[in-house]
């Protein structure tokens, strides 16, 4: 049964116009995404009100804190705010998938070569002759699957290596 006083409005959009593009949007689109603003505000133990500042544009000085966007993120399964903020900086969030703990001491040769073969058949792919120019949904399928675990390999060498440095600089 819906939270919401209103069923008819259950998960959807506040009553406000906001910003498409802007902070107060995307943290709207997350609260609608947890189910609305009374659901949020009882994962984050906060009045309906106190959610409803965090996405109006009357209250611009009203901002929610990282650690109550996390949350909700979390609940979410998705991260609006996160996507939002780094395209302020110019970026995008990859999401990459999550290697088994006991994955990260992966043989770096092998990475390697995954990476060789994902190139070289892209490569292939876009010069050949029966398809110049174009890779087809079947071949794109394996190659994004390729792909990923090359980055998430790499993700996860990059955090071994930057550990390494860490302690170092702690130890010296």
């Amino acid at each position: 049964m819906s939270k919401s006083p209103n069923p008819a409005r259950a998960g959807r959009a506040p009553y406000k116009i906001r910003v498409p593009g802007s902070l107060k949007a995307s943290v709207s689109e997350l609260v609608t995404a947890c189910g609305g603003g009374i659901v949020a505000g009882e994962a984050l133990s906060i009045s309906q009100s106190q959610v409803h500042r965090y996405t109006d544009p009357a209250e611009p000085d009203s901002h929610m804190p990282v650690n109550r966007v996390m949350t909700l993120q979390r609940m979410a399964g998705r991260a609006p705010v996160t996507e939002f903020m780094a395209a302020e900086m110019g970026g995008v969030v990859l999401w990459l998938p999550r290697a088994a703990p006991d994955d990260v001491g992966r043989d770096v040769a092998e990475i390697g070569a995954t990476a060789s073969k994902l190139f070289s058949d892209y490569g292939e792919a876009m010069g050949s002759p029966e398809s110049p120019g174009r890779v087809d949904a079947g071949e794109a399928a394996r190659m994004v699957a390729a792909a990923d675990r090359v980055l998430a390999a790499i993700a996860h060498l990059r955090g071994d290596l930057m550990s390494i440095i860490e302690k170092e600089k702690s130890d010296g």
